[in-house]
């Protein structure tokens, strides 16, 4: 059985990660706890039936109000609990990971991650960062597809812990996705031997999976893997969460950065 926490605000993105979430694990046995932060009474006045009575339970009844109208495909597989904190999303997050012995988190964005002018760092990004469990970020656009293929985006100069390449592989086996495993050029250099034996080791650990290694063309990291993502019908990135660097110039821009691209498919960040 998998536990799969989706925090949600009630928008159009993440009523897409909580119908996205369904659809990837349409075969897999799941409990999905759909959580809501209440900051307040007031804030839940705003969603709710004013011609309702406001309860206690009123912001799980809202919650469930919330799935019912996504339309979710029946699956007899899967068990929805609805769940509201009062905490910060980062504690109440990090409360429900580890009582409910949650495996995956699955949180929506609109867009990028944005940082504020203030630079606050977006609810997602802290996430990522202070709460040690795997998570899976869907653009609000992001459609799911059974056939895609899994880019591991690395720069070969750590030698990743068993936990990350067995999360790795069971984010292959759930779709029977190949893998392309994937290192920005950031420089124009040959590979140190520390890397090479690095890219040997993942080499032979997926030795009987299909998968592949790739360089980027092109110097620009954002650019590089929209390209790479287009030309090999690339269904979901991966990124170990110790590189944050990969993540910041993929994930995060400030507003008043120009975007010139813009990535539609889920970023799965693996924690070790």
């Amino acid at each position: 059985m998998i536990n799969v926490l989706i925090p949600t605000d009630f928008s159009d993105y993440s009523a897409n990660a909580i119908r996205y979430a369904s659809e990837y694990f349409t075969d897999e046995q799941v409990n999905f706890f759909i959580m809501h932060v209440l900051k307040s009474t007031h804030e839940t006045a705003e969603f709710y039936d004013p011609s309702e009575p406001m309860v206690v339970d009123a912001p799980v009844k809202l919650i469930d109000k919330h799935l019912r109208t996504l339309n979710l495909q029946k699956n007899k597989k899967h068990k929805f609990f609805s769940v509201y904190e009062k905490e910060s999303l980062v504690e109440a997050v990090r409360r429900q990971v580890n009582l409910r012995r949650i495996n995956l988190i699955v949180m929506g964005t609109k867009g990028f991650l944005r940082l504020e002018k203030e630079s606050v760092i977006s609810h997602t990004y802290q996430v990522i960062t202070k709460v040690q469990c795997p998570i899976m970020v869907i653009p609000e656009h992001a459609t799911f597809s059974k056939k895609m293929d899994v880019s591991f985006v690395t720069d070969f100069n750590s030698m990743y812990r068993n936990e990350v390449l067995q999360r790795l592989t069971l984010t292959l086996e759930t779709h029977n996705s190949p893998l392309r495993i994937l290192k920005p050029r950031m420089k124009r250099r040959p590979l140190t031997a520390t890397q090479l034996e690095n890219k040997q080791f993942i080499n032979t650990y997926f030795q009987d999976w299909k998968h592949s290694f790739h360089f980027l063309k092109n110097e620009n990291l954002e650019s590089g893997i929209q390209q790479f993502v287009q030309e090999y019908n690339i269904g979901m990135i991966t990124i170990p969460a110790r590189n944050l660097n990969f993540i910041q110039k993929l994930l995060l821009r400030t507003y008043s950065d120009e975007i010139s691209y813009h990535l539609e498919v889920p970023f799965f960040v693996i924690h070790e």
